[in-house]
């Protein structure tokens, strides 16, 4: 477990090290000191999914520069996709955004 981070709402790892490989489990939307849900509001459940992931990377001593590849869950493509972008696309440089699906 990552001290700071939300508590797994299973029974998950944080994140898993094989060789120089780090996985990580899916980042949800909980503030982690209070396990209260962010909210509905797509902007702000990005925001918070990647404070909890640079939460998680930190305690392992990386950074978001290390991700390479990100899935990400939108119920509603077209109503939250373009909120989502703003907010994502703040915590990755131009030249380096990770792959995603």
């Amino acid at each position: 477990m990552i001290p700071g981070a939300p508590a797994a709402v299973a029974p998950f790892s944080h994140a898993v090290e094989v060789g120089r490989l780090v996985f990580s489990m899916d980042q949800i939307r909980l503030i982690p000191k209070t396990s209260q849900d962010a909210g509905d509001d797509s902007e702000g459940q990005t925001v918070r999914v990647m404070e909890n992931l640079k939460i998680v990377l930190y305690g392992l001593k990386l950074g978001l520069e290390n991700v390479v590849c990100a899935r990400i869950y939108i119920t509603d493509f077209r109503g939250q996709l373009p909120a989502h972008e703003r907010r994502l696309w703040g915590y990755s440089s131009r030249d380096r955004r990770p792959a995603r699906t």
